[in-house]
């Protein structure tokens, strides 16, 4: 059986457009050549409060950007966190509806010197891609049916150095690196029984060291603020290809490095139980290309968010023995489709149920929201995230007295 000759011409641009016909997994992380959807999180608890956090002070949780927060903990301490998504697709009359549940962080911090010195590990996700398209073709008299998989993902680590020289004030540095492997896939099974099916695959692995720094500082009473910058960190990129036809004139994605992120943020404590927060981090994506590409743009997200900590009193009910969280985040996807920017819009709830003397706690967050617009990217999405973890502490690693 033969390929037919027409098809390394159609195989090009399909590899450099594909993904119009819709059958699973976010349409906004397919775009071409791209590293799919950026991830970020301060922790579960952040989420329930629009993706801030930053600046909120906490010693159960572990923060997973603002790390100098981690110098209030008292003993070892472990937060895990799992994460599930279910969004709605709708592409101009093509619907469709996807599901993804993933381990969405894992944080460990040692107090090396209580309220003094603490060293961290923090593993979340970076970018993430799990899209699926399918169709029946029929070019130069042929038909076939192609199905296009872009899956993967790209990790953070992060080991976390943190100094209080005094209890306004925290610093810390960390030194981080970046690995995961996408993959892209594209299948064709004829119709003809003289052609032979095709396949084509390329392999990306990704890994890179980097360094980064935080801090956060405490002005007034009543008022805490925070930030961190990670500077550009150098990526290594390996290329595999895996095919069943020779396809010399496919170019490997664009990337050479991660660009510079920084965030800052604020928490004004409003009364002993109340507190207010907002957050905002940016990143220039068009930054990690070799070559300009104008259909990446700036990734940026903002949030506000407020929480109401839980009653320490004995008899009380049961939602007072809750921290209940609420919030609003903006989120600019960093790709341009149909050139326009793609933005979300969401709204969070949370709570956190204390447990074992106020020693642990178990998070939940809830948000829904929108993605795209119809009218100028020609997609849009419907999501809600359910998010969960458990932070727990006991005196691992530690010198008990």
């Amino acid at each position: 059986m033969r390929v037919p000759k027409f098809f390394k011409i159609y195989l090009v641009l399909i590899v450099c457009f594909a993904g119009q016909f819709v059958f699973a997994g976010s349409y906004f992380s397919s775009k071409a050549k791209g590293l799919g959807l950026r991830q970020y999180a301060t922790g579960v608890r952040g989420i329930g409060m629009g993706y801030t956090g930053m600046a909120s002070r906490d010693s159960l949780e572990l923060n997973n950007f603002a790390v100098t927060q981690w110098r209030h903990i008292v003993d070892t301490r472990v937060t895990i966190s799992l994460a599930y998504q279910r969004f709605e697709t709708d592409m101009s009359g093509n619907n469709f509806t996807s599901t993804t549940t993933e381990l969405s962080g894992l944080n460990i911090a040692i107090p090396i010197v209580k309220k003094k010195w603490v060293f961290g590990l923090a593993i979340t996700p970076y970018s993430d891609i799990d899209f699926k398209s399918t169709d029946d073709i029929s070019s130069n008299g042929e038909d076939f049916t192609q199905t296009n998989f872009f899956t993967g993902s790209v990790s953070k680590a992060q080991f976390s150095l943190v100094w209080s020289p005094n209890p306004k004030l925290g610093l810390a540095v960390n030194a981080n690196f970046f690995f995961g492997t996408l993959t892209d896939r594209f299948e064709f099974r004829f119709v003809n029984s003289n052609f032979r099916d095709i396949s084509h695959q390329v392999i990306y692995r990704f890994r890179g060291p980097g360094i980064g720094l935080s801090a956060d500082y405490q002005p007034a009473k009543k008022i805490q603020l925070a930030g961190f910058v990670d500077f550009p960190a150098n990526v290594n990129m390996d290329v595999e290809y895996v095919s069943t036809v020779d396809f010399p004139l496919d170019q490997p994605r664009n990337f050479d490095k991660f660009p510079l992120q920084f965030g800052i943020g604020g928490a004004l404590q409003m009364s002993r139980r109340w507190q207010l927060t907002a957050d905002f981090t940016r990143q220039q994506w068009a930054d990690a290309l070799k070559t300009p590409n104008p259909e990446f743009d700036s990734w940026y997200l903002f949030g506000v968010g407020v929480e109401r900590a839980a009653s320490r009193k004995r008899k009380t009910n049961i939602f007072n023995k809750m921290d209940l969280r609420s919030g609003f985040s903006a989120r600019s996807l960093g790709y341009k489709f149909n050139n326009e920017p793609v933005n979300e819009y969401a709204l969070h709830l949370g709570f956190g149920l204390p447990f074992g003397h106020f020693r642990n706690r178990i998070d939940i967050a809830v948000s829904g929201g929108i993605r795209g617009d119809l009218s100028k990217n020609l997609a849009e999405e419907k999501f809600i995230k359910l998010n969960t973890s458990i932070s727990i502490g006991e005196l691992w690693f530690q010198q008990r007295r």
